[in-house]
């Protein structure tokens, strides 16, 4: 009994830490269409996501960014992750991103099967100043786009 209420308590405390943001799935056209499904996309720290703002993060500084993902087709892996800044022109990955997936999730990842991602994004002062448009992406390393998990956030340096 007191291990359930201390699990409870816990959980608790940490549903209300986290920042849950808007996000939506990338833009896929053609026969792949969608190729997973993520829920609970939050980062830390973002009050401004109550207001259903873009997370202000500080330059020189760090945000957690932790999502549920479940791919909807049997990987290969091994599997790379990565974050872009999502430009009408390319999207331009971050600079210094480990990309190995089994890094910040639990490997091995399965069709169907939902996981985990907990990453912790180094936020360089050299970064400009601006609000953007975030691209995450899982993808396999030998399939390239036509096996990969996508979604879209914004968010603003200050």
């Amino acid at each position: 009994m007191v291990f359930t209420k201390v699990f409870l308590f816990v959980s608790l405390v940490v549903i209300v830490s986290s920042e849950s943001i808007p996000y939506k799935p990338c833009y896929y056209s053609g026969k792949n269409g969608k190729q997973c499904t993520i829920t609970d996309v939050n980062i830390e720290p973002c009050p401004e996501a109550a207001k259903n703002e873009p997370c202000k993060i500080k330059r020189g500084e760090y945000a957690s960014i932790g999502f549920k993902y479940t791919l909807d087709y049997d990987p290969v892996e091994p599997l790379k992750t990565r974050a872009y800044w999502s430009t009408v022109l390319a999207d331009l990955p971050f600079i210094g991103m480990d990309t190995d997936l089994c890094k910040v999730t639990e490997c091995p990842v399965a069709k169907g099967v939902q996981k985990s991602y907990n990453y912790t994004l180094d936020i360089s002062k050299s970064f400009p100043a601006q609000k953007f448009d975030i691209k995450w992406k899982i993808w396999e390393e030998k399939a390239g786009p036509e096996k990969e998990c996508c979604f879209m956030f914004k968010m603003r340096l200050v």
